[in-house]
């Protein structure tokens, strides 16, 4: 029997969709399977900054709470994170291997401005999410230049334009000296600051003293911002420098305002090293609560927090805020990635990281999240709270972090 036209294009048709659908079935999204999605990230377990590999292992350990619970969709997260001694060289090396070995779906709450930045381009260039980077740095809410990345911290110039009005309110003839980490972090801070301060009040900076991420000690920086006759010192400094610089200042006998960066206001890893005496009275931005100020020790988010260290990371100091702020990156992907459904697509996954809104546990009161693609940046809100020798008290209300 011969076929007629029609029934030979139907038979055609049904044969070209059936081969569609045998090949759709057949394409692997990188780093999903019907059991597993594998997540990638980069953190300093080593070297210099050895202090912050606590993220790592804190995301890790809420990843465990997941899929103890049944995972996200029924796939379980594999989370791979790499030690890359906060060395950019090894960022690099680390995140290829990510990439072509593990073959990863994305990256996620990778550490640092300067190795994040060594990968952007790879990533970005490769159309591989690199979300939720902790860094507050200004490259990772340039969506015309790398569409693929996105923030996961308050954005450094944001936090130092808010310092530089809280200064300008506060003692309107101040003398400013700040100590900078010298990279894109203690960069971003002074164009912040500068930007407010603007022409008239730019002669405000009396002193500006950098470092380097390997400097044993900076009691020399702080020697020479002590004779600029500096009154308010700012400190763009990470947790083991923040915590030198406050000592020094206080067994210099110097008595300046200080404003400490809020990425290394831990109370368990800064202030107290620094001492409680010497830490009485810095001024610091904040919008996550600290597990280890007692003001949050009934508060059932802190409680639940405090359970969830107990029960997957047993060996993590559960007052480390560190940890605290790890919980909520991670918390936050796990949104991002059940908004996904079934589609975890690499375009999706950014689609979603591009529309977080609301809150998380962890977060002060009132503080919400919100991301565009227009403004990646997560928090557009923050608040001012001074150092009483126990706990960070509230100066006011929230302000705008824009």
């Amino acid at each position: 029997m011969s076929l007629t036209y029609s029934m030979r294009s139907a038979m055609i048709a049904i044969f070209a969709l059936t081969l569609s659908a045998v090949q759709a079935f057949g394409q692997s999204l990188p780093g999903v399977t019907d059991t597993e999605i594998r997540i990638g990230q980069t953190n300093s377990y080593s070297g210099p900054l050895s202090l912050f590999g606590t993220t790592g292992q804190a995301m890790s350990a809420y990843f465990d709470k997941i899929n103890a619970e049944g995972g996200i969709n029924g796939r379980m997260i594999r989370f791979i994170s790499l030690d890359d001694a906060f060395s950019p060289p090894k960022t690099v090396e680390q995140t290829r291997k990510l990439i072509e070995s593990e073959e990863v779906l994305l990256v996620a709450g990778s550490l640092g401005t300067a190795g994040n930045i060594a990968v952007q381009k790879y990533l970005n260039g490769r159309n591989i999410p690199q979300l939720l980077v902790q860094s507050g740095s200004s490259a990772f809410n340039d969506p015309s230049r790398n569409k693929w990345s996105t923030p996961g911290l308050l954005g450094y110039e944001a936090e130092a334009r808010a310092f530089a009005r809280y200064i300008l309110s506060t003692n309107a003839k101040a003398k400013i000296g700040v100590l900078r980490q010298n990279d894109d972090f203690g960069r971003d801070y002074m164009k912040g600051m500068k930007t407010v301060l603007g022409g008239v009040h730019e002669s405000m900076i009396v002193a500006v003293e950098s470092y380097e991420v390997t400097s044993p000690t900076v009691d020399s920086e702080v020697i020479r911002l002590k004779a600029s006759g500096a009154d308010t010192i700012v400190i763009a400094a990470t947790g083991r420098t923040a915590a030198q610089t406050i000592r020094k200042i206080h067994e210099l006998g110097w008595r300046p305002t200080i404003l400490l960066t809020y990425i290394s206001n831990s109370i368990s890893a800064v202030m107290k090293p620094a001492g409680l005496e010497a830490s009485t009275g810095v001024v610091t931005t904040e919008f996550l609560k600290d597990p280890g100020d007692g003001t949050w020790k009934d508060d059932p988010d802190v409680i639940a927090y405090r359970a969830w260290m107990a029960k997957y990371f047993k060996s993590g100091n559960a007052d480390e805020k560190l940890n605290a702020s790890a919980y909520t990156t991670a918390q936050m992907l796990v949104d991002i990635l059940r908004r996904c459904g079934g589609d975890l697509s690499r375009e999706n996954v950014l689609k979603q990281a591009l529309s977080i809104q609301g809150t998380f546990p962890m977060l002060l009161p009132k503080i919400q999240v919100g991301s565009s693609d227009a403004d990646r940046s997560l928090f557009k809100k923050l608040q001012f709270r001074r150092f009483d020798g126990e706990r960070w008290a509230p100066i006011d209300e929230l302000i705008s972090a824009e």
